[in-house]
């Protein structure tokens, strides 16, 4: 037999260790194992530390911009123009940039004209350089720490 008194819950007779509590229903009396362990949402607390930048904007023919200094490591995403070049690439903390994927203009880790470059050398900040011969809509997004 369960009583309950004033603000107290009534819920499973077993439940997972360290998963959290949830509502089941909408009395707010009732609890149920909500199978998300405390770990996974430090987890997210820990990823939610990262920092993220953004760059969206026209970059002139010879234009630059800089990345903020990553202390660990980034990942990012690059768009040009209308989807005329693409990019996924990582960045070191010393400045070198890995493409990971990338379509036949862009470059890593050299400014060559012709090319959008994602670093311009390997340096930090990272030096981003549109060479491509005119002015280009750019759309960066990188995840870093």
């Amino acid at each position: 037999m369960t009583r309950t008194v004033g603000g107290d819950v009534i819920g499973p007779n077993g439940a997972t260790a360290n998963d959290l509590a949830a509502f089941d229903g909408t009395t707010g009396k009732v609890i149920k194992d909500s199978a998300i362990l405390v770990s996974d949402v430090q987890a997210l607390i820990d990823a939610a530390a990262n920092q993220y930048y953004l760059h969206t904007g026209d970059v002139l023919d010879d234009g630059t911009f800089n990345l903020p200094a990553i202390a660990n490591g980034a990942r990012g995403v690059l768009v040009v123009g209308a989807d005329e070049e693409r990019a996924d690439f990582s960045i070191k903390s010393d400045g070198t940039v890995n493409l990971i994927m990338a379509s036949a203009n862009v470059v890593a880790n050299v400014d060559t004209d012709g090319k959008f470059c994602v670093g311009t050398s390997v340096a930090s900040p990272c030096v981003i350089k549109n060479r491509l011969g005119g002015t280009k809509a750019v759309m960066l997004q990188a995840g870093y720490n």
